[in-house]
């Protein structure tokens, strides 16, 4: 995927910067993540049948960009109703980091 860099807001300055140019995406990776050890083991023993209502789904997306490979943590889009809408709209849902710093243990 290309992209040109034309306008941007500056909150979006770090995206802008990151997708302009000769920057390409790959097809995200999904996850279930939790905020406790506890939920995140429901999860699992239910093998994903169950999710408990503060877990969200994480989307990491490689982007290759001049300055290196970049992975984009998507934690947006998958809060159903106004209680997700109101943490989509006052957290920060995209975080970014070198792909080489994410690994398993």
């Amino acid at each position: 995927m290309r992209m040109r860099c034309l306008t941007a807001p500056a909150a979006a300055a770090l995206a802008i910067f990151v997708l302009c140019a000769t920057a390409s995406a790959t097809e995200p990776v999904q996850a279930t993540v939790c905020p406790s050890q506890a939920k995140a083991e429901q999860v699992l023993q239910s093998q994903g049948h169950f999710v408990p209502d503060d877990c969200r789904t994480l989307r990491v997306t490689r982007v290759d960009s001049p300055a290196g490979p970049l992975c984009v943590m998507d934690f947006s889009g998958n809060n159903a109703g106004i209680l997700g809408a109101l943490k989509d709209a006052v957290a920060t849902t995209q975080w970014w980091a070198a792909c080489a710093a994410l690994h398993g243990p």
